[in-house]
């Protein structure tokens, strides 16, 4: 599927989702794109799955809890 991106929402040095110094981390990127529409993008790890070769729900949940905080600043500047 193919997105316009409209901007790129900061990253952090240290957050467990997005920051891109921690090394337990997911490295997230959040983009928003049109529609006013939020896409978060990482690549899970070895460490990152709970049943062998699947995701965590666990850090599914806490990629989705980020996104959910994430989108109410899509709009901010207009506000």
């Amino acid at each position: 599927m193919r997105h316009q991106i409209t901007a790129k929402q900061h990253n952090s040095k240290m957050c467990f989702v997005c920051g891109l110094k921690n090394s337990f981390g997911l490295h997230a990127y959040f983009y928003e794109v049109e529609g006013d529409q939020l896409v978060a993008l990482f690549t899970p790890c070895d460490e990152h799955q709970g049943y062998p070769g699947r995701l965590h729900g666990g850090l599914a949940a806490t990629i989705l809890d980020e996104t959910i905080g994430r989108s109410v600043m899509i709009k901010q500047d207009e506000i």
